[in-house]
């Protein structure tokens, strides 16, 4: 399911929900949320974000898995939120937000990799 688009003249960012094939629940002590994944009050997915530099095709990605909320959309918080960066380039938010920022920075990492490669002359 796709929960948030944004894009610009050279960037285009999607974020997706996947199945998830591999939860945890072993924090679930009272069983609680097992029971309402159970009844389908709560719903288990990982998270996909990945950034296109549409000029090239070059993307980025980041995951996030065994998230569970009632609604997927729910997952979308904060957008448009303020998202802080520390000095070693990490972001802190939401965890909406900073998916996003990662697969953009990786998305401006593969672009930069990518232009500074030089190829040779036979």
């Amino acid at each position: 399911m796709n929960i948030w688009q944004f894009e610009t003249a050279q960037f285009r960012v999607t974020v997706h929900t996947l199945p998830c094939d591999d939860l945890d629940l072993s924090w679930d002590e009272d069983g609680e949320v097992r029971a309402k994944l159970g009844t389908g009050e709560f719903e288990a997915f990982d998270v996909h974000a990945t950034c296109i530099h549409l000029p090239s095709g070059v993307h980025g990605d980041s995951y996030l898995g065994g998230c569970i909320y009632a609604d997927p959309r729910e997952f979308r918080d904060n957008v448009g939120m303020r998202v802080k960066s520390r000095r070693d380039g990490c972001y802190y938010g939401s965890y909406f937000s900073d998916l996003v920022h990662e697969c953009i920075a990786d998305c401006r990492r593969s672009v930069a990799a990518v232009q500074n490669i030089r190829i040779r002359a036979a």
